[in-house]
C-alpha cells in the first residue's frame, strides 16, 4: 500500500477512535447527570414525605393534649358537681331539722331528747351517707375521665413517635437511595474518562504503528 494511502488510513482510524472516546465520555457524563438529578428528587422525596409524618406527628400529639385537656375538664367538672351535690344534701339536711325542731317547739316537745334526738340523728346520718356516696361517685365519675385523659396522652404519645420513626426512615431510605445514585454516576463519569483515555491511547497506537510501517 503507498504511504500516502496507509497514513490516510491510519489518520480516519485515529480520529475514528478518538471521537467514539469522546462520544464514550460524554454519554456517560449525560447519564451521570441524570443519576445526580434522580438523587436529588430521591432526597427531596424523601424529605417531603418524611415532613408530612412529622406534622401527623405533630398534629397527634396536639389532638391527644387537646382530648387529655376535654377529659380533664370533665373530671373537674365531676368533682365540682359532687361537691355542690354534698353541699346540698347538708343544706336540705340542716333546713329538716329545722323544719323538724319548728314541729317539736310547736307541739311543746322536748329537742335534743329521746324521740326527736332519735329523728334528728337519723336525720343527719342519712345526710351523711347520702353526701359521702354523691363525693364517691364524683370521685369515680371523675377517675373515670381522668383514666381516659391518660389513655389519650398515651396513645397520642404512642402514635408521634412512631410517625417520628416513620420520618426518620423515609429520610435514611432517602439518603441511601440518593447516596446509591451518585455513586452509579461517580462510576460512569469514571468510565466515561477510561474510555476517552483509552480511545486516545488506541489513536496513538495506530498512529505509531502507521508511523513506523511508512518508516520501511
Amino acid at each position: 500500500m503507498p504511504t500516502y494511502l496507509l497514513i490516510a488510513a491510519a489518520g480516519v482510524s485515529m480520529m475514528s477512535s478518538i471521537q467514539q472516546g469522546k462520544t464514550a465520555d460524554r454519554i456517560a457524563r449525560r447519564n451521570a447527570e441524570m443519576m445526580d438529578r434522580d438523587a436529588k428528587v430521591q432526597e427531596q422525596e424523601a424529605d417531603y414525605n418524611a415532613t408530612l409524618e412529622e406534622i401527623k406527628a405533630r398534629n397527634a400529639t396536639t389532638i391527644a393534649n387537646l382530648n387529655a385537656q376535654s377529659f380533664e375538664a370533665e373530671a373537674k367538672a365531676k368533682e365540682r358537681a359532687a361537691d355542690f351535690e354534698k353541699k346540698r344534701i347538708e343544706f336540705e339536711a340542716r333546713r329538716t331539722k329545722g323544719l323538724q325542731r319548728a314541729r317539736f317547739a310547736k307541739g311543746n316537745v322536748a329537742v335534743g331528747t329521746g324521740t326527736t334526738l332519735v329523728i334528728e340523728s337519723d336525720t343527719d346520718f342519712t345526710a351523711s351517707i347520702n353526701a359521702a356516696n354523691a363525693i364517691a361517685i364524683g370521685a369515680t365519675k371523675a377517675a373515670a375521665a381522668r383514666n381516659r385523659r391518660n389513655l389519650e396522652r398515651y396513645y397520642g404519645d404512642v402514635k408521634s413517635k412512631q410517625l417520628m420513626a416513620s420520618a426518620s426512615e423515609i429520610r435514611r431510605r432517602g439518603k441511601i437511595g440518593a447516596t446509591r445514585a451518585r455513586s452509579q454516576g461517580q462510576v460512569l463519569r469514571i468510565q466515561g474518562k477510561q474510555a476517552k483515555k483509552a480511545a486516545y491511547m488506541e489513536a496513538l497506537s495506530t498512529g505509531l504503528s502507521a508511523g513506523s510501517k511508512a518508516a520501511k
